[in-house]
């Protein structure tokens, strides 16, 4: 549906004006990732960007995209997977109905 938007949306921003951005979250971390080292490498023009990793989703997650977190366990390797292993550093949190794994995200923060 959008498969230009990682070649266009860093141009609008700096077209509007917008030399720096951190993504909110992502459903695409990858993509998010990759767009990055290109900006930093200076192979495509684009805001600074730092990074999100996924959106950290408990029972009712929104969308199926998104990895629904299994309990307390399962928050803990999400996050030290992204943090240790693609130098994210930050996370967004969504966890109305998952208190052990909101907890669990605490205690590494």
């Amino acid at each position: 549906m959008y498969s230009n938007m990682g070649s266009s949306f860093p141009r609008l921003y700096l077209a509007l004006g917008v030399t720096t951005i951190r993504t909110t979250g992502s459903v695409a971390p990858f993509t998010d990732l990759e767009i990055k080292k290109l900006i930093d490498g200076g192979r495509m023009i684009g805001p600074k960007m730092h990074i999100t990793a996924p959106y950290l989703e408990g029972r009712g997650s929104f969308t199926p995209v998104m990895h629904e977190l299994t309990g307390a366990d399962d928050a803990r390797r999400m996050v030290n997977f992204w943090a240790d292993h693609r130098r994210y550093l930050w996370m967004a949190v969504a966890l109305p109905h998952a208190p052990k794994q909101y907890i669990a995200l605490r205690v590494l923060m």
